[in-house]
């Protein structure tokens, strides 16, 4: 039995080792994974930002969870998600939109793709346009990670007015998050502010600590410099 459940655990971790492909600085553009919020607990989110370019307008929502991803195991762990909605043309404009940009991930791990909601969450509606593929900038390094909706041989898989995306996830190793930016491309360029990504701020008591230490670092330097 003992034998049994080793196996069994050792297979359970290599499904989900396999299922886990993380987005390295630098990627190329490569398929999205089948990611979900499932399980995870909402920490705070924004509704209705809006998008607006010279040729388009969008608007976005945007929400940070915590919970065990892909790529982080611990209920701190942060997952990032979005979701556009193309609500037109501007003067001449075909309110098209190719790519949906997220930043700044920089020296994050993290892991990209998409969630289409069978039922709508009081974030996010159900359904939606899925990107064809996902990539992580090699400067920053890797700041940006992009959802690509590009043409394709068979047709378009733009955003047209009209259209939304399916839940776009970014999953990280990230236990803290700050103000983040996120853009819509084509051609023209409209940014908002979301979430991302930051480093914790020590605490007072931290900081104190971190501060004796230099101090004594130094008073220890000054007696050894006098002795010699």
């Amino acid at each position: 039995m003992k034998l049994l459940l080793s196996v069994a655990v050792g297979f359970c971790a290599l499904s989900i080792t396999a299922y886990a492909n993380p987005l390295v600085a630098g990627s190329a553009m490569v398929t999205p994974d089948l990611l979900a919020l499932t399980g995870l607990t909402l920490v705070t989110s924004e509704t209705g930002v809006v998008l607006n370019s010279l040729t388009f307008t969008a608007t976005l929502n945007a929400a940070v969870y915590s919970g065990t991803n892909n790529i982080c195991t611990g209920a701190n762990c942060l997952t990032f998600a979005y979701q556009v909605m193309d609500t037109g043309g501007v003067g001449t404009g075909s309110g098209i939109i190719e790519d949906l940009t997220a930043s700044n991930f920089s020296t994050y791990l993290t892991d990209a793709g998409d969630d289409s909601l069978a039922v709508a969450s009081p974030v996010f509606a159900a359904g939606g346009m899925a990107p064809i593929t996902v990539g992580r900038s090699l400067s920053g390094p890797g700041a940006v990670v992009t959802f690509n909706y590009p043409d394709t041989t068979s047709g378009s898989s733009d955003l047209l007015p009209g259209d939304n995306t399916t839940v776009l996830i970014v999953e990280t190793n990230a236990t803290n998050y700050t103000t983040g930016l996120f853009s819509a491309i084509d051609g023209a360029t409209a940014t908002a502010n979301a979430f991302g990504p930051t480093s914790p701020t020590p605490e007072p008591a931290s900081m104190f600590l971190i501060g004796s230490a230099l101090l004594g670092l130094g008073l220890f330097t000054k007696r050894l410099r006098r002795q010699n």
